[in-house]
C-alpha cells in the first residue's frame, strides 16, 4: 500500500492489527503499533481497542493495560468492554476487581454488556 504512495488511515491500521492472528502477529502487531504512533493515531479509540485486543490475544496482558491507560480520558463503554474481557480473559482478578474505581471516575456510561460482566 504505501508502495503505490497510499497512507493507511486509522480504520486501516485498525484492520491490520485484527489481522495480526500467525505465530508472527505480535511481532506485525508491534511493528504497526510503531506506525500508529508515528502517524499519531495513538489516541484513536478504535486502534487503542484494537490493540489492546491484540496483545491480549497474544497474552500481553501489561501492554493491553498500559495501552488502555494512555488513553483512558478519550474511552468509550467498547474500550471499558475490551480491557474488562482482556483482564477476564487473562485471569487477572485483581485487575478486574480494579476496574470498577476507575470506571466510576472516568464518567464513562458503561453498556449493559459491562454492567453485567461484573
Amino acid at each position: 500500500m504505501r508502495n503505490r504512495g497510499l497512507s493507511p488511515d486509522e480504520m486501516t491500521t485498525s484492520s491490520l492489527l485484527c489481522a495480526c492472528r500467525s505465530s508472527y502477529g505480535l511481532n506485525h502487531g508491534k511493528q504497526i503499533h510503531s506506525y500508529i504512533i508515528k502517524m499519531g493515531f495513538d489516541l484513536d479509540v478504535l486502534v487503542c481497542n484494537s490493540l489492546t485486543a491484540l496483545y491480549t490475544r497474544y497474552s500481553s496482558l501489561n501492554d493491553a493495560l498500559r495501552m488502555f491507560g494512555e488513553v483512558r480520558n478519550f474511552t468509550d463503554a467498547s474500550s471499558w468492554n475490551s480491557i474488562i474481557g482482556a483482564s477476564m480473559q487473562q485471569k487477572q482478578s485483581l485487575e478486574v476487581f480494579n476496574l470498577p474505581k476507575l470506571i466510576l471516575v472516568s464518567h464513562v456510561n458503561l453498556d449493559y454488556v459491562a454492567a453485567t460482566t461484573y
